[in-house]
């Protein structure tokens, strides 16, 4: 069978982080970022974008991040990344390869979460 990845391939460490609600004193809620995955990631850069605007820079860049599939992992598109001290928005979670074998993320850097 073929598999679109090699398990080579997967040499950055990644964290995916989600919110969660959390009770406060006060009767009411806050948010808390809590690891939902830790391990090894095929990370790709795909496109890039600068621009200037009102003597700023803006600048945006989209990857892909790969990890293996493991059935205890449920990712939704309000969870984040940090990768090399960044952090990345995911924006699609597709699941590829024979028997789902592999989480393909597109995500982008350069926005704000």
């Amino acid at each position: 069978m073929f598999s679109p990845y090699r398990p080579g391939e997967f040499k950055e460490r990644i964290v995916i982080q989600d919110e969660i609600l959390v009770d406060d004193d006060m009767g009411g809620h806050t948010v808390e970022l809590v690891d939902i995955f830790r391990g090894w990631a095929l990370v790709r850069p795909r496109t890039g974008n600068e621009r200037r605007e009102d003597d700023r820079v803006f600048d945006y860049h989209s990857y892909l991040i790969v990890i293996r599939n493991y059935q205890s992992i449920n990712i939704q598109l309000t969870a984040r990344i940090k990768w090399r001290n960044e952090d990345f928005n995911i924006r699609a979670v597709n699941y590829r390869g024979t028997d789902n074998l592999y989480i393909e993320l597109d995500c982008e850097k350069g926005v704000a979460l």
